[in-house]
């Protein structure tokens, strides 16, 4: 007898309620031990179905990606918003990573709008191009505000935002709209700038995101886990975007914050 509610996005099923007999149990919890033998109720978890394990295992991942497809709402109009924040330094793989859930949640046939700000145009001018060439069409935005009246709230299931430090910090107020209205909002982006503290208004994001996820890169100096952006050129202030030959991924003992050390 499966008690009702929605799968968590951690994969594990409702526990279902089983008979038990104290007085069957070889090796009695010490809490019990000494006490009469008792009849009631266990728990033991329900073997899922082999489509809804599957679905388990992706949405159990360690990255922590949420697939909403995998949740079941309460009730069949019910839907159940989310922000998930994908972060790093430079070339740990962010976009990579939100192009990877943009895609899926296409393959599940569900209503996707990606963005990108109008600034970042190292690639491409709407579209969103990852350092290794991956890609995907996107709308250029110039602010949260501009975003939004992209979005009819009531239809869209996902919406992807790259690069979230270069938005202003009313895309906070933006994303939390929208998961409140049932998307789910992936944004992915730099959580620190190249002096080593927090970027733009990705602390805020990540703060009232149910899901964050930390990529590193590999440090350019010693090979160790790189999770800070190194300048490399001579230009003051956080707006600056750039690729390989302005910045390099180091490591917490390899990175000089605001120096330009190449």
């Amino acid at each position: 007898m499966e008690r009702p509610g929605f799968w968590p996005p951690s994969g594990v099923r409702a526990l279902d309620l089983v008979p038990r007999d104290t007085s069957r149990s070889p090796s009695p919890h010490p809490r019990v031990a000494g006490l009469p033998p008792q009849r009631g109720w266990g728990v033991c978890v329900a073997r899922p179905s082999p489509n809804e394990y599957a679905v388990g295992l992706m949405s159990s991942q360690p990255h922590g990606e949420h697939l909403s497809f995998g949740m079941r709402a309460a009730t069949p109009s019910e839907r159940r918003g989310c922000i998930e924040v994908v972060c790093g330094s430079m070339f740990s793989g962010k976009t990579e990573e939100l192009l990877r859930r943009v895609k899926r949640a296409r393959f599940a046939k569900q209503r996707v709008l990606l963005f990108k700000p109008r600034i970042d145009n190292r690639y491409d001018d709407v579209k969103v191009v990852s350092h290794e060439g991956l890609k995907a069409e996107a709308m250029a935005v110039a602010n949260s505000a501009e975003l939004l009246s992209f979005v009819d709230a009531d239809t869209a299931q996902v919406v992807g935002i790259d690069e979230a430090q270069f938005f202003d910090d009313a895309v906070v107020d933006a994303a939390e709209f929208l998961a409140n209205k049932g998307v789910r909002v992936i944004c992915a982006g730099l959580d620190q700038d190249y002096r080593g503290r927090p970027f733009g208004p990705m602390a805020a994001l990540m703060s009232i995101a149910e899901y964050v996820t930390k990529l590193h890169a590999v440090c350019n100096r010693c090979g160790a886990p790189a999770c800070r952006s190194q300048r490399l050129i001579g230009t003051e202030g956080q707006l600056f975007v750039g690729g390989a030959a302005d910045y390099e991924p180091r490591c917490r003992k390899c990175f000089v914050p605001g120096v330009v050390d190449g």
